[in-house]
């Protein structure tokens, strides 16, 4: 796929009158290595929400592979987040964390082994805990 894997446009959600995502655009391209870093209450975690389809933008549009998303419910989304300490699993690795979710949905093993879970350049990163 040569277009982004996910792409962000005019992305806007607010909560009570106040804006916490403020017309964010953002383009990620397979294999790139994307990290959302501020202050806390500062959006991250509501547009991951938003990405993962548990809230929905005020305005913007969110596209996955070249379709657009915003109205597909959560489970119907090929998207996932992994936190860096919350809702992990203290005794397993990177990959056993990340195969966790992958089991739940039901694919295939030869569709969820490998390096290509996190990227293949990061495929040192499975064995750490």
């Amino acid at each position: 796929m040569n277009g982004p894997i996910i792409e962000l446009i005019n992305l806007t959600k607010q909560f009570d009158g106040v804006t916490v995502v403020d017309h964010i655009n953002l383009s990620i391209k397979e294999n790139e290595f994307v990290t959302l870093l501020g202050p806390s209450g500062c959006g991250k975690t509501t547009t991951l929400r938003m990405i993962g389809g548990f809230e929905n933008p005020d305005e913007g549009d969110i596209f996955f592979e070249g379709k657009k998303i915003n109205n597909i419910p959560p489970y119907e989304r090929n998207v996932n987040t992994i936190f860096q300490k919350y809702a992990l699993f203290s005794h397993l690795n990177v990959y056993e964390n990340v195969a966790f979710g992958l089991r739940i949905k039901k694919l295939s093993r030869r569709r969820s082994t490998g390096p290509e879970l996190v990227g293949s350049r990061n495929g040192y990163l499975l064995g750490r805990h």
